[in-house]
């Protein structure tokens, strides 16, 4: 199946147009909690040169910083925050879901500092935790409720006498992807913020000192909590492409998928070529030749932006076109000159 501007582009799961439901935000972010006066406190005592009260890229000191960077990595999916008030294991605690039930068990032992092992774990039915030690019979019972799908605490055996006061920098349930949580607020306000920082900021949290290929890997997590995953930024494209037609009314645009190759019955994008009517219309008042050169891609999946450009009477660089395509090779420059030739060069 291919996608272009000759194809009418229609959302289903969305009631307002494109260019409503995409007016106000455009860049599709998650739902993150703004800072709280916890997180704006810890950034002015481990980032004393940061406001955050001034998101980082709102802040023209900083404009010389801005960088973009990524790497491969097996991460979970976002979830939603449970109530992070309440740190005392107790009956008829009610929690939105399991995940958010789960994290709020790993925060509380991480800052109680006594570790708990799973023992039931059923997302439709139960989940039950006891204690590490084989010699405590604290334990915790929770079930997901017929009516609303909630999870309840129904059952606290206790008490918990054993604390690990002597555990200095592990702890079973103090993972990248809880630290990545807690701290997605203070990310999105603050995209480069230094691994060594987060790694502070986790030890006045939670007291304990991470090593820093945890914090890195909670720095990503994070991210993609944040901004979503590599794949599913592709799966976007036609999307995006459609919102910019919408935008640009006259737009040209190709999306390529590789033919007859699916993965976990997602379609695999192959190519894509785009073209603003602006370019067009520019393209006549210059001389009739135009070059072609690419970049590299360096995210998870590689591949090459190529960029068509015209020069004018005064010689100046005018783009006229853009292409995504898997290496910078004579197949694939002859594909954007073709392209090329058919948006640009018609009379």
């Amino acid at each position: 199946m291919r996608g272009s501007n000759n194809v009418e582009w229609s959302n289903h799961d969305q009631e307002e147009p494109y260019e409503n439901e995409r007016a106000v935000d455009s860049d599709d972010d998650r739902p993150i909690p703004p800072l709280s006066a916890e997180d704006r406190e810890l950034i002015r005592q481990v980032c004393p040169d940061i406001d955050p009260d001034v998101p980082e890229f709102s802040d023209v000191r900083n404009l010389d910083k801005a960088y973009a960077e990524g790497r491969e990595a097996d991460l979970l999916e976002c979830r939603e925050h449970g109530d992070d008030e309440v740190l005392e294991v107790k009956k008829g605690i009610v929690f939105r879901d399991l995940p958010t039930l789960r994290r709020w068990l790993q925060e509380y032992s991480v800052k109680r500092k006594r570790p708990f092992r799973v023992k039931h774990s059923y997302v439709q039915r139960r989940y039950t935790v006891v204690c590490d030690k084989a010699n405590c019979n604290w334990r915790v019972c929770a079930r997901k409720q017929k009516v609303t799908g909630k999870f309840k605490i129904t059952k606290v055996v206790g008490p918990h006498t054993c604390a690990e006061e002597e555990l200095e920098q592990r702890h079973r349930q103090l993972t990248s992807t809880l630290i990545a949580a807690r701290l997605c607020s203070i990310l999105k306000e603050q995209p480069n913020m230094k691994v060594n920082s987060i790694i502070e900021i986790t030890e006045k949290l939670f007291h304990y000192k991470i090593k820093y290929g945890k914090a890195w890997r909670a720095k990503q997590r994070a991210w993609k909590m944040i901004y979503g995953d590599w794949e599913e930024a592709y799966e976007k494209l036609p999307a995006l492409f459609n919102a910019m037609k919408a935008a640009n009314p006259g737009m040209h645009y190709e999306y390529i998928p590789k033919p007859d190759e699916w993965r976990n019955g997602r379609q695999i994008f192959f190519r894509a070529f785009w073209c603003f009517p602006q370019s067009v219309e520019a393209f006549r008042h210059c001389r009739p030749v135009f070059s072609i050169d690419g970049t590299f891609l360096l995210g998870k999946y590689m591949g090459t932006l190529l960029i068509a450009i015209a020069c004018d009477a005064n010689n100046t660089l005018v783009p006229l076109a853009f292409a995504l395509v898997e290496t910078e090779k004579q197949r694939q420059l002859g594909m954007v000159l073709a392209a090329c030739s058919e948006t640009c060069c018609r009379p």
